[in-house]
């Protein structure tokens, strides 16, 4: 495999899934490409509380450039479109002319807002995990990366029946809905709420409110001892989150009100249980059997790399 050099989320749950990749002989993974330590945890600080970064032409001068001539390169969130802006990509590319940069954009909302038009006369290739947003744009479609952990059911947290984890993002009154469904139904909850107003929220077992992200670690354990992970569309967004991915890859049953799951390449009715009302939620479809989606590594993020390796050939610069 060619050498490839990923700027990776600096998000954390999005940086774990690339974890497949960091060990990697021919990968050099960096979240924080910067030389210097105090600009380091200057950029750090604009990059995750302030969403933006003031001088951006100057910083192309402040980034590691690892001395290799063909390598290929992946931006994540936010460096996909820091890298473009700050003209790094520009210059890397009239400096080794035989190096490629793919762009892999894993948020659909900051997605929306990047100069889409103008990012593809510079990047090889942009990848987007949602394939309406692909095609609207005329960008390319990759599904999300995942790297599969290898943990064990704990024997000392209740099974859950049905589990969600994520950000409110306008949701939470849905959330509680299905809550109190499926406490109508005898069935167990564990729900936890990132960032919902006070006025949103109340009380419940199985009902938690938390500021900030849950560890991935912690995250994964919570699904682990689930049967079923709950997926909702978000405000304005309908494209499938990462919890579809690692509700497949940890063989786990899906509800959701998302229609657009019957296109998903793994949609099994026998695991994956669409709803339109509330009444549509019955207590069999999480007492029945589970079938197997026969999920074998297709997420993992070294298959993207050989993809990008076999698949994309370099774009002269543009800008």
């Amino acid at each position: 495999m060619n050498t490839f050099i990923i700027y990776g989320p600096t998000f954390e749950a999005s940086d774990a899934l690339f974890d497949d990749v960091k060990n990697v002989s021919s990968v050099i993974y960096l979240q924080y490409p910067i030389k210097n330590k105090f600009l380091y945890f200057l950029q750090r600080i604009h990059l995750n509380r302030l969403k933006f970064l003031p001088g951006k032409s100057i910083w192309k001068y402040l980034y590691i450039d690892k001395d290799i001539r063909d390598a290929y390169y992946v931006y994540c969130n936010p460096w996909s479109k820091f890298m473009y802006e700050s003209g790094y990509i520009s210059a890397l590319k009239k400096k080794k002319p035989n190096s490629l940069h793919v762009a892999y954009l894993t948020d659909i909302n900051s997605a929306r807002d990047l100069p889409l038009v103008q990012m593809k006369c510079v990047y090889d290739k942009i990848f987007i995990f949602d394939k309406d947003f692909a095609a609207t744009n005329d960008i390319s479609f990759y599904p999300l990366v995942y790297s599969k952990k290898s943990y064990e059911k704990n024997d000392y947290e209740e099974l859950s029946d049905l589990v969600f984890i994520g950000q409110a993002k306008g949701r939470t009154k849905t959330i509680i809905e299905v809550y109190n469904r499926m406490t109508e139904l005898g069935l167990l909850c564990n729900f936890w709420i990132i960032g919902a107003a006070k006025g949103e929220q109340q009380n419940g077992d199985g009902i938690h409110f938390i500021d900030n992200p849950m560890k991935p670690q912690e995250s994964i354990m919570h699904l682990i001892n689930a049967k079923c992970v709950l997926e909702l569309m978000s405000e304005g967004v309908d494209a499938l989150s990462d919890r579809v991915i690692k509700a497949v890859v940890y063989n786990k049953k899906i509800l959701t009100n998302n229609h657009k799951i019957k296109k998903f390449e793994y949609f099994n009715p026998q695991k994956i249980k669409v709803f339109n009302s509330l009444n549509d939620i019955q207590r069999d479809f999480f007492e029945s059997d589970n079938a197997d989606y026969g999920y074998s590594g297709d997420y993992s993020p070294i298959k993207f790399l050989h993809y990008i390796e076999n698949n994309i050939v370099r774009r002269d610069v543009q800008k």
